[in-house]
């Protein structure tokens, strides 16, 4: 059999340590990476060992994949599973929603269009009933892309059509000073693949387009300051788990990049240092530093929003991320707030106690911030209380 033709090679360069799995376009046909070891399920999804985090680039050989081969009863069972808490009203919906579509391309097709036309996106939290699912699909409670694509799987699943619910980035903004497409937490998305005969897997967005990650081109300046802080967190990678080859090839690369940007205009050299004064003094655990980390986070909250009640929440957000990275339990970049209160109440590695007022304090963000209206100075206030409870039970923080 002859090998799948090959359209590109991209490289991956992490600004953040990556657990648990490695992002990669759907087109990927081929993952290399330095690493000690790597996992891959029949999704094609690749996972990284338990307790091993990943800051080192990979390349991803992208082309035209094979054609897939029929689902095996294994994996059939696992696409088509419906819990018990779903089944008893989902089934009436994903009737209603199918349209009488005679194949299962045009049922979900069907669907898609009934989600996205039926439904708001937003964020209705808290939800009117016990089942979220529930809550949103009968409620019409404007809901967020997790909700709208786990619907329409749902209802997929009952028509017997197998379907998987899918998670990751929406890339499109280029920056041009520094020749890459960045991946950003804003542009994170959630979206749905239905096993369609003869087809294989097809992707569908079941999220009204007015709710979709919106791909933005930033200005030259900017696109500047993205290279320069990224060059810096890329180093700050490399020196932490040094592999010397890639170092000393990265700084050439690196050095050659910079002697670009400074030849453009000599002057950037003092803005440069500038900037790794302000990088060094806001990400120092010093106490001499610790001034300079509150005001960082309230200019940068106060950048985002004309709301004093919703900078607070910001606010509070960015010290509980820096308690739990000092916690050795930082929030993955790619992972929702209730993806990562899910993840600390199952397996986390704080004390009972932290791991408490953590749950805590995400549930309280998450009603606060993501609700129909805008928070309240109660909510507000009961958010920042959790916040300095977590402080001061912080080994690092608390003293």
């Amino acid at each position: 059999m002859s090998a799948p033709p090959i359209d590109r090679i991209d490289r991956v360069e992490p600004a953040v340590d990556l657990l648990g799995t490695l992002f990669v376009p759907r087109d990927g046909l081929l993952l290399q990476a330095n690493l000690p070891s790597l996992l891959r399920d029949w999704a094609g999804i690749c996972y990284l060992p338990p307790d091993s985090t990943c800051n080192n680039a990979y390349e991803v050989v992208r082309g035209t994949p094979p054609r897939e081969a029929d689902l095996t009863g294994e994996q059939r069972t696992l696409c088509l599973q419906v819990p018990d808490s779903v089944g008893s009203f989902i089934g009436p919906l994903a009737e209603k929603a199918a349209g009488g579509g005679a194949t299962p391309l045009l049922m979900a097709q069907a669907m898609e269009r009934f989600l996205q036309t039926s439904y708001t996106y937003g964020r209705g939290y808290p939800l009117p009933s016990g089942e979220p699912l529930q809550g949103f699909l009968e409620g019409h409670v404007p809901a967020h892309c997790e909700l709208f694509a786990t619907s329409m799987v749902m209802m997929l699943r009952t028509k017997a059509i197998p379907s998987r619910y899918v998670t990751g980035f929406m890339v499109g903004e280029h920056n041009e000073a520094g020749d890459y497409f960045p991946v950003r937490e804003e542009t994170a998305h959630a979206w749905v693949e239905a096993w369609i005969p003869p087809l294989g897997w097809v992707q569908f967005d079941p999220t009204p387009p007015a709710g979709r990650p919106q791909i933005r081109q930033t200005s030259r300046w900017k696109q500047w300051v993205d290279v320069l802080f990224s060059l810096m967190q890329r180093w700050r990678n490399r020196l932490v788990h040094p592999d010397w080859r890639a170092l000393l090839s990265g700084l050439l690369k690196s050095m050659q990049q910079l002697g670009v940007w400074l030849m453009e205009s000599p002057w950037r050299l003092g803005f440069l240092g500038l900037l790794l004064l302000v990088d060094v003094l806001r990400r120092s655990d010093t106490r001499g530093a610790r001034w300079w980390q509150r005001l960082w986070r309230r200019r940068r909250s106060s950048g985002e929003t004309g709301n004093p009640l919703e900078n607070r929440l910001a606010e509070s957000l960015a010290r509980f991320d820096a308690v739990m990275e000092d916690g050795g339990q930082p929030r993955p970049p790619h992972a929702t707030l209730r993806e990562f209160s899910h993840a600390l109440r199952q397996e986390g590695q704080l004390s009972d106690e932290r791991r408490e007022i953590a749950g805590r304090f995400l549930d309280a963000y998450e009603q606060a911030r993501y609700a129909t209206h805008a928070p309240t100075d109660a909510q507000v206030e009961a958010v920042e209380t959790l916040c300095e409870a977590l402080e001061r039970k912080s080994p690092v923080r608390g003293r």
